[in-house]
């Protein structure tokens, strides 16, 4: 008797070609392992995707929200980067600083609001221009000679939950 008469013989795939079930169950749980692993690859790359932070960004002149063409420049590890753009924003970038420099082109300007912490990109951004007389709102917190520098002023105000967490003011 031959050994391969001990083992229970299965017909694999459309080959025509007998094995023994022990590889054929291997063969089996190696497609199934497998399988098993190209989905957890594509499950967790959307869960990595849906884990980048999106920087919502919005604009206001002289106090009205307008739809600006814009653009965003940041300072990575000594390197200037513009950041994927989304619908409404920005797809934030890794930070490994704690500061990066933060630059936005918009209406013909670039404004550099130099370098801002990690942790107000967490933020909704509000980009503002306001022209001579100021809103009192975006002159209000700064020291009385201050108030009346310049011609133009620049703003972002990073917002959270409604209020504003930090504003870097610029006079232009």
């Amino acid at each position: 008797m031959s050994s391969t008469s001990s083992w229970s013989l299965r017909r694999h795939g459309n080959a025509g070609r007998w094995a023994p079930l022990g590889i054929h169950m291997k063969i089996r749980t190696s497609k199934t392992r497998i399988v098993v692993l190209l989905i957890a690859v594509v499950l967790l790359s959307g869960t990595a995707r849906a884990q980048a932070k999106d920087v919502l960004v919005s604009f206001l002149e002289d106090g009205v929200k307008k739809e600006i063409a814009y653009r965003v420049r940041l300072s990575i590890n000594g390197k200037e980067m513009e950041p994927q753009y989304s619908d409404k924003g920005f797809i934030l970038p890794r930070l490994e600083e704690q500061k990066t420099r933060v630059k936005v082109a918009f209406c013909d300007k670039v404004v550099d609001f130099g370098k801002v912490d990690k942790a107000l990109f967490e933020t909704e951004w509000v980009v503002g221009i306001d022209n001579k007389p100021y809103e009192k709102a975006n002159v209000g917190h700064l020291p009385g000679p201050m108030r009346e520098q310049g011609d133009i002023l620049y703003y972002i105000q990073f917002m959270s939950g409604g209020l504003i967490k930090y504003k870097i003011t610029i006079f232009k």
